[in-house]
């Protein structure tokens, strides 16, 4: 069983395919949106017809801010990417930040090893987050990244945006396991 988590915006959307059984990230990328939407709407065309498929993507939520017209522009995206995918009849999950957080930091804030203090759980720990649920096979300062001539599992895996795609895939996981 195979996930693709999204974690959109408003021009490109950070994308992750995530094999459940197996723990391991089949691709990752930043995808224009446009093409993430062709690439959903004929997803029972492409190499993974055959395999069972559920969608992860993160929703928005109110922060209690003002927002711009990409927050718009990228919640009708959350919209286009899932009615795409309904309209084949596959499952989706609405995953929220708030959600990944918990999953995969503990909750929204942290203990910071080096003041004691609390701190707000943002991309660069949710990645480090992500990191630490692969094995460190590869070669290089991050044996989960690996480098070219020794890659990790996570190698090729670029940018917050794909991180967040994987921790999307992996809260959906803990989260709604039972559903799939």
């Amino acid at each position: 069983m195979y996930i693709l988590a999204i974690d959109p915006g408003s021009g490109h959307s950070g994308t992750a395919l995530y094999d459940i059984k197996d723990h391991r990230v089949v691709w990752a990328d930043d995808i224009d949106n446009n093409v993430l939407l062709q690439m959903i709407r004929q997803w029972d065309e492409g190499p993974h017809a055959q395999t069972n498929t559920v969608m992860a993507i993160e929703k928005m939520e109110n922060q209690g801010q003002f927002v711009g017209a990409t927050t718009f522009d990228t919640a009708e995206w959350m919209g286009m990417f899932r009615e795409a995918w309904h309209r084949n009849n596959h499952q989706s999950f609405k995953i929220s930040r708030r959600d990944v957080k918990t999953v995969m930091c503990g909750g929204n804030t942290y203990r910071d090893p080096n003041t004691g203090g609390r701190k707000t759980v943002n991309d660069t720990i949710v990645s480090r987050a992500v990191r630490n649920r692969f094995p460190a096979t590869g070669g290089g300062k991050r044996p989960e990244v690996g480098t070219k001539s020794q890659p990790g599992p996570l190698y090729g895996v670029k940018g917050p945006h794909q991180y967040s795609a994987i921790a999307i895939a992996l809260t959906c996981v803990e989260a709604h396991k039972d559903e799939m």
